[in-house]
């Protein structure tokens, strides 16, 4: 009688959020139809051999120093240039798929690894719909709804996610996450997805002193800005440490050191200085 009872509160639910489900599945086709034929020649291949490497014990950080220069296409760069340069975290998301593959013993081809490396960055996509749903509900409703249908069908988000199959928009969900939890005052839960948004970009690192002034402005008590701080550098430290200690000079090359000699692009200091004066 429980059972049954459950399931139809299960299905009474799900009928009531029809068309909500049903933009979502549209969003995730489009999706899919997109990530099978497409992917970035160099990042994916790059992304592939790193999570193999993984799976095998080897980080890209300790990859990247034994990589024989010959398998670089651009040879005016640096090969520590064109490797795995992010930090941790997305490398264990797409990672993860290929490892539960693999555990089920699933026969991988070519286009079922491209599939599944992409998987969390297209459920991103559809998170971070939600999020910003979410973030805007409370004071702006119909604004709320527009700005969801806005990041399902935004045609730069599928491409970036699905086709090219890059994680930017797994930074910009734990950075709404990180918002979301500071207005509910879950201060242990915002600094955990703030050291998540730093592990997967370093966009956010930059922005870290404006991020103290907005929780020194938002949260009046001490001890909750402790906490929060305590828990953005324990959940930092976690994801970090064990990848920094396999390969220091790595880590730190793929981390900081490539990117304060880049071309003005990204993220370089050159880079950063030119954004500051467009402003």
């Amino acid at each position: 009688m429980l059972a049954a009872t459950i399931m139809a509160s299960l299905f009474q639910s799900l009928w009531i959020r029809r068309k909500t489900l049903l933009l979502y599945g549209i969003a995730l086709a489009i999706r899919l139809a997109f990530a099978i034929p497409f992917i970035h020649d160099w990042d994916g291949f790059v992304f592939s051999e790193s999570a193999k490497n993984l799976l095998r014990g080897e980080t890209p950080y300790q990859t990247v120093l034994r990589n024989d220069p010959s398998i670089y296409p651009d040879s005016d760069k640096s090969m520590i240039q064109q490797w795995y340069a992010y930090p941790p975290l997305p490398l264990m998301m797409f990672t993860a798929p290929l490892a539960v593959a693999r555990l089920m013993r699933l026969p991988l081809i070519e286009l079922t690894e491209i599939l599944l490396l992409k998987l969390p960055f297209i459920f991103g996509d559809l998170l971070a719909a939600w999020l910003v749903k979410k973030f805007l509900e409370d004071k702006h409703g119909n604004l709320a709804r527009q700005a969801e249908l806005l990041v399902l069908f935004n045609p730069l988000l599928i491409w970036v996610s699905s086709a090219w199959g890059m994680f930017d928009i797994w930074m910009a969900n734990f950075l709404l996450l990180f918002l979301l939890a500071l207005r509910r005052h879950h201060v242990k839960r915002a600094g955990v997805y703030l050291a998540l948004a730093c592990t997967t970009k370093l966009f956010p690192v930059f922005f870290l002193p404006v991020v103290a002034i907005y929780v020194f402005n938002t949260i009046a008590d001490k001890t909750q800005r402790m906490r929060l701080a305590v828990s953005f550098v324990t959940t930092l430290t976690l994801i970090v440490a064990p990848f920094f200690l396999t390969s220091p000079r790595g880590f730190l090359n793929q981390n900081l050191l490539m990117h304060l000699q880049r071309p003005p692009q990204g993220l370089s200091i050159p880079a950063m200085y030119d954004h500051y004066a467009d402003i």
